[in-house]
């Protein structure tokens, strides 16, 4: 039969396919995990852009982080209303007539707002509704959600529209004095603190 020692006889258990196959998928694996990280974060700081080569064809850049203080968000939009007003009525020292005058206000603000959120709810219902339908049938195209969403945003720039005016109607029942003094109470609300 075989006349080759047991030894030689052995097969190799590693050929090269597999050590090269081996060697590959440590090479993604490493190269991988570092392959999710970005390159710059956006909250270090500033990002500039240099040139890779000026002398070459392409004129490519890349980002550069500048070390620096993480961007803060901005607060959010203050956007008050005339119960924040009648809050403050004590420090604000109002006369009776003013406070009749901002109450009425508040009064009218209020039901306004009710009726202009119960409508925004329905829109966003009814938009909700056409959206799953085309979701459904694969069909929903951007007009067709921004048409849709359209009551929407009306009827949210009426709302912002209503309740700047009887803001400044409240504002205006105030005197100068008085406004600096709420100025001053709400200097926290405005920069998104609370009061």
């Amino acid at each position: 039969m075989n006349s080759q020692p047991p030894s030689k006889l052995r097969r190799r258990l590693l050929g090269p396919g597999t050590v090269v196959a081996l060697i590959v998928a440590v090479g993604i694996w490493v190269f991988g995990l570092n392959g999710d990280r970005p390159a710059v974060d956006a909250n270090l700081g500033q990002t500039r852009y240099s040139a890779d080569h000026l002398e070459s064809a392409r004129g490519s850049m890349h980002a550069s982080a500048v070390p620096g203080a993480p961007i803060a968000k901005p607060p959010p939009l203050w956007k008050p209303e005339v119960d924040l007003i009648l809050q403050h009525g004590s420090q604000l020292q109002l006369s009776d007539r003013q406070k009749q005058r901002i109450e009425a206000l508040h009064s009218s603000w209020t039901l306004e707002k009710t009726s202009l959120e119960e409508a925004m709810r329905s829109a966003v219902s009814s938009a909700g509704g056409t959206q799953k339908v085309a979701q459904r049938y694969h069909s929903a195209s951007a007009s067709q959600i921004t048409g849709s969403l359209g009551d929407y945003s009306r009827l949210s720039q009426q709302y912002n529209e209503q309740r700047a005016a009887c803001w400044l109607q409240a504002l205006a029942a105030l005197t100068t004095e008085q406004k600096t003094v709420l100025e001053r109470l709400t200097v926290y609300d405005r920069k998104g603190r609370s009061l």
